[in-house]
Order: C-alpha cells, then sequence, then structure tokens
C-alpha cells in the first residue's frame, strides 16, 4: 500500500530462502514503514473500539431500558452481549493493543518508524483500556449489589 501511494519502488529479493522488500533509501522503508504500522495499528485499535463500545452501550447486565426497546424494534438486539463475551473479547483486542504498541515503540526506538506514532498508539491504547476497566469496574459494582439484595 506504501509502495503505491507513495511511488515507492523496491527490489523483491530472496535472501537465505526468505522473500524481502528491498528499498533504495533508507529514508523510504522509514516512509513505508511507518504507513504498515499506521495501518496495522488502526485496524488493531478499530476492534478494541467496537468491543469497549459494545461493553459500555451494549452490554446486556447494564443496558438501558430505552436502548434495549430501540434494538429490538431495529431487530438487531444481538448486538446485545454476554459479559462472558465481552470481556474475552476485550481481553484478546487489548492484549494485541499493547502488543502493537510495544512493537512500535520498539521500532520507534530503534529509528525505523515514527516516534509520534508510537506515542500516539500508547496514549489511544491506554485510553482503551481505562474505559474497558471503567465497565469492569461496573460490572463488579453491579454484581455486588446483586449480592447484598
Amino acid at each position: 500500500m506504501a509502495n503505491f501511494i507513495y511511488n515507492l519502488a523496491p527490489t523483491f529479493v530472496i535472501v537465505n530462502r526468505l522473500p524481502q522488500f528491498v528499498y533504495p533509501t533508507s529514508a523510504e522503508f522509514h516512509q513505508a514503514n511507518t504507513l504498515s504500522n499506521i495501518s496495522m495499528f488502526a485496524f488493531v485499535a478499530l476492534g478494541a473500539a467496537v468491543v469497549v463500545f459494545r461493553a459500555h452501550f451494549l452490554h446486556e447486565s447494564h443496558i438501558s431500558p430505552k436502548v434495549s426497546v430501540q434494538l429490538s424494534r431495529l431487530r438487531i438486539s444481538s448486538w446485545m452481549a454476554s459479559t462472558f463475551r465481552l470481556y474475552h473479547q476485550g481481553a484478546v483486542w487489548l492484549i494485541f493493543a499493547w502488543l502493537s504498541t510495544v512493537i512500535l515503540v520498539l521500532q520507534a526506538y530503534d529509528g525505523i518508524s515514527s516516534p509520534v506514532l508510537a506515542i500516539i498508539a500508547f496514549l489511544i491504547t491506554l485510553n482503551l483500556s481505562w474505559f474497558f476497566t471503567l465497565d469492569m469496574d461496573k460490572e463488579i459494582q453491579l454484581s455486588q449489589k446483586m449480592g447484598e439484595s
């Protein structure tokens, strides 16, 4: 994708039976790698954001009656999710987000990707984790109230 967008012309070589793209300059490599990293992190962050959104607004245990009725009326009540499903999905997506962030930080440290991208990825992943933790706290408080009743 980066090669097409920036009109880069890497050569394709095979080294030790492994295919590789070799760029004429390190600046071209840096540009292609950064765009590739943006694409990778965007997909991971989008997946995690969808799960966090569902946890906050479409969680079976604390969905508002108004939203529940609206979802039923639109015949999309399947969008509501159980705690078990949401928390497993959230754990997987957040692990991917943190792993991607660590990779971006290491690449920025090595100088092969943009440090700004690593900082932005860290802040996005931190916020996604925080919002997911808020939902988990809400669920714990709800289960404690149910236990007291």
